[in-house]
């Protein structure tokens, strides 16, 4: 078995033993790991790239049609 799959059964009998009262609620901890800084810097790389080539995308069709494509209004 993996280890995930070890702690995952550990953590399942754990819970039955509070939910049967066999265990102290407040022994059980819960780890929540720290906010990724890198993951959000990628996130507005990613908006701020979406963004460039839609305003690449309206300048083409502004050019080639006389429109940006679509209903929105600037």
């Amino acid at each position: 078995m993996s280890k995930l799959g070890r702690r995952l059964l550990r953590a399942a009998t754990e819970a039955v033993a509070i939910v049967r009262g066999e265990a102290d609620p407040s022994t059980y901890n819960v780890h929540l790991p720290s906010p990724d800084p890198m993951a959000d810097g990628m996130r507005d790389a990613y908006l701020a790239r979406l963004a460039r080539e839609r305003a690449i995308a309206d300048a083409l069709n502004e050019a080639l049609y006389g429109h940006s494509g679509d209903a929105r209004s600037d």
